[in-house]
């Protein structure tokens, strides 16, 4: 399962994670762009665009914390990848790095514990991306991740 911020400004707030973001996901995971339609289950922890900050989106962390609180996932998931570091600091994780920081989350009223790591948003905004060393990694790891969790169930 992927969890993003916020349909942009033009998206659709019934598919999230679909617009640029979403192709470059499913790029990511070696998919074509339908096949990540299908084969994951995505949401945004706001169900409206929050609005623009500087050249970013606007993220109220504390809104988001609360919202995250009511977040129900599917049986059927075995990981939750959290887009990007507003995404990660609504789960409480400050300074964690991309891939390597793994941690595990209860939703809602669910007994069960589900792994989460953090993924790097996949906007143009988004400097990690510049570093080529980076976008190999990137590219390494959401290969991994597929195939260990498409091997298992879906993302």
């Amino acid at each position: 399962m992927l969890i993003g911020q916020a349909p942009n400004k033009t998206g659709d707030p019934g598919v999230p994670l679909e617009g640029r973001a979403g192709k470059k996901i499913a790029e990511l995971f070696r998919i074509s762009f339908e096949e990540y339609l299908v084969r994951t289950h995505r949401t945004n922890i706001f169900p409206r665009f929050q609005g623009k900050v500087g050249k970013g989106d606007r993220f109220p962390v504390d809104k988001a914390k609360k919202l995250v609180e009511r977040l129900i996932v599917p049986k059927d998931v075995a990981l939750v990848l959290l887009v990007g570091k507003n995404v990660a600091s609504a789960f409480g994780i400050r300074d964690a790095d991309y891939f390597d920081r793994r941690f595990l989350w209860s939703s809602g009223n669910d007994a069960r514990v589900i792994e989460a790591r953090i993924v790097p948003h996949p906007s143009g905004i988004n400097r990690w991306w510049n570093d080529d060393k980076n976008r190999r990694t990137a590219s390494r790891r959401f290969k991994s991740i597929a195939s260990s969790v498409w091997n298992r169930r879906l993302v």
